[in-house]
């Protein structure tokens, strides 16, 4: 009895050791895992575990000594005390000099970050001088196109067009442009038109920066009854931006002149958007509208001019009930008329209204009557611009007796 109890604990305690062994034992990377994490193998690693413990299978627990019962069931309890994680071979379990590596190798550079650090220092000193290098330029190149904006602005024009607005050589060499503006000016109070002209136009070919001599040559033509010349003129200023609003209003009126009432209003609208706050450039809008034929359209500019007048506003209201008599039934001018006369004497422009009706409704005579009372009033400037309105120039036309009292020299004037 002795001799077997010794025999079954020298069987077991091998056992023991071995189930202490493999408790304290960390498991080894496979080489699977070891190609995936691109860690090499340690001197000092143990040798990786059999490949069934390599796929999560429990190892075979041969024990070693007699195969007794009781030496094999002691390994069997030894072998299900290790921990899950170490028998089964879990991934989560690491060692740690290959954590530490990893960690290492993530903390420290490369080479090619190292070079490309070395490389953006020196670009990123040299922006700021860049930078305010460029900005000078683009100031000196913004200073010098202002400067000689006119001449390119000329030089454009020009080469679009494929004409320049001065042909010939030098007239005046070695005179300057100065001088040539003030020979010019002297030449217009002479009364020389021709003399003037010639020499603005050569001022401002030698110095395009001048502004308004075109408009105001274009004036000049005007004046003396080259139409045909002076709008030419005008639509050179316009390019060029010189009195906009009125080289447009001047248009309008050639325009009219020559009967082209379409164009008329293009001028007459093109002047009132560049100054609208100018009374004189509606009114003229709405005369060429009514003259169209267009007399509700007119109503509107009409009004809006009498809004911005100043002096001349009755001249504006007159015109209004004109176009009303022309658009709508003259029963509503006429309980107008009969209104202010109930309030007093009409005024000039109520009196031509009054003759305005008397005529459409065929009473010539009383018509001629009051036009004669109202010119008695002596007001020229409130009674010229109603004695020429195209209403009257047509009725004058036609009949003599409203051609007497109108005076024809004053009725064909055209507007």
């Amino acid at each position: 009895m002795p001799d077997e109890e010794r025999n079954d604990e020298s069987s077991s305690k091998p056992e023991k050791r071995r189930g202490e062994y493999d408790r304290g034992r960390l498991r080894s990377l496979t080489p699977d895992e070891r190609r995936f994490l691109g860690t090499p193998r340690m001197k000092d690693d143990p040798e990786p575990p059999p490949r069934e413990a390599s796929e999560g299978k429990a190892p075979l627990a041969t024990p070693r000594g007699s195969g007794t019962e009781s030496g094999g069931s002691t390994w069997q309890q030894e072998v299900s005390a290790v921990p899950k994680e170490t028998a089964t071979g879990s991934a989560d379990a690491e060692p740690e000099p290959a954590k530490k590596s990893r960690v290492e190798r993530k903390a420290r550079p490369s080479a090619r970050t190292r070079k490309l650090d070395q490389r953006s220092s020196p670009i990123s000193e040299m922006q700021t001088p860049l930078l305010i290098i460029g900005g000078l330029v683009l100031l000196l190149v913004t200073f010098y196109v202002a400067r000689e904006f006119e001449y390119w602005k000329h030089v454009l024009y020009t080469s679009r067009h494929g004409q320049t607005l001065e042909t010939g050589p030098d007239k005046y060499p070695g005179v300057s442009s100065d001088e040539l503006i003030k020979q010019a000016f002297e030449a217009e109070r002479r009364g020389d038109i021709q003399n003037a002209v010639e020499r603005f136009m050569a001022a401002r070919q030698k110095n395009p920066s001048y502004r308004g001599i075109l408009f105001h040559v274009g004036q000049l033509r005007y004046e003396n009854g080259k139409f045909d010349e002076a709008d030419k003129l005008f639509e050179h200023a316009i390019a060029f931006g010189e009195d906009v609003a009125a080289a447009n209003h001047s248009r309008g009126l050639i325009a009219v002149r020559h009967k082209n009432l379409a164009a008329a209003q293009r001028h007459f609208g093109a002047a009132a958007a560049a100054d609208p706050f100018t009374a004189e450039y509606h009114y003229s809008w709405a005369e060429a509208l009514r003259m169209d034929y267009h007399p509700k359209e007119a109503m509107a500019r009409y009004e809006h001019a009498a809004l911005l007048a100043r002096h001349e506003k009755d001249r504006s209201l007159f015109k209004i009930r004109m176009a009303r008599l022309e658009a709508t039934d003259p029963t509503t001018v006429a309980a107008e008329v009969e209104k202010q006369r109930a309030e007093g004497d009409l005024s000039v422009d109520w009196l031509m209204t009054a003759a305005a009706l008397e005529i459409r409704q065929a009473g010539t005579g009383e018509g001629a009557r009051l036009i004669e009372e109202a010119r008695a009033r002596n007001q020229a400037s409130l009674f010229v611009p109603c004695v020429t309105d195209m209403f009257f120039a047509n009725a004058a036309s036609k009949l003599p007796d409203i051609a007497q009292a109108c005076h024809p020299e004053i009725a064909t004037t055209s507007p």
